[in-house]
């Protein structure tokens, strides 16, 4: 789980997980605070 308060992180972590192949199972924004749920995978082919 990750816990962010900038606004971008939005932004960061979905080109994060995209580009390293995890996956973004859930995300979730209060009052200014962005929290991430991320399955890490592998950044490796093959």
């Amino acid at each position: 789980m990750v816990i962010a308060t900038d606004p971008a992180s939005k932004i960061d972590f979905g080109h994060f997980c995209h580009t390293d192949r995890h996956k973004l199972l859930d995300q979730s924004e209060e009052e200014g605070v962005f929290t991430y749920l991320i399955e890490i995978g592998s950044s490796k082919e093959g």
